[in-house]
């Protein structure tokens, strides 16, 4: 039986691959699928966690190693942008922390996972919905969602691990 989990995350790798659709960067597009594809390949034939852990990981880090070219497009400055994705970078791999010990069954956890990931997703909405569609806004966008990678990444290695359990005889 196929996994669910690579699956539930193909909404983020696609909407972020979009954003960066939006504002022409098509290869940075094309490698978030690539990307993706790498992650599906790796949860369900390698038995150790690490490698999807780390094709989970690396998409939420090419925004920083970008951070030039979108502080640009964004008209700010490289460290004003860099803020804010360091910011939403903690608190995605606090929410990550808490969701992972919520599935290992510490609810209260959880719930506090849930309600961080939560906010960083209506954060990332509102910016959305809240103004017209420019690079600005897609690059805004880009460097509130891209540490959610990060949460992922997190909760990867509890997942991951149970799939390989399920699987052996």
């Amino acid at each position: 039986m196929p996994p669910r989990y690579p699956f539930v995350l193909l909404p983020l790798f696609l909407t972020t691959s979009s954003f960066f659709y939006l504002i022409k960067m098509y290869k940075i597009s094309e490698i978030y699928i690539l990307l993706y594809l790498f992650f599906l390949l790796s949860y369900i034939f390698v038995r150790h966690w690490i490698i999807p852990s780390i094709f989970n990981f690396i998409p939420g880090l090419i925004p920083v190693l970008m951070i030039n070219q979108l502080a640009v497009l964004d008209h700010q400055s490289p460290s004003d942008v860099f803020q804010i994705f360091l910011k939403s970078a903690i608190y995605s791999i606090g929410g990550g922390v808490l969701l992972r010990w919520g599935l290992e069954g510490d609810s209260k956890a959880a719930l506090y996972g849930v309600a961080i990931v939560g906010a960083i997703i209506i954060v990332s909405v509102v910016i959305l919905k809240g103004s017209t569609s420019s690079p600005n806004v897609w690059v805004a966008t880009i460097y509130v969602t891209s540490p959610l990678y990060f949460t992922t990444s997190i909760v990867t290695q509890l997942k991951h691990s149970e799939y390989q359990s399920s699987r052996v005889p």
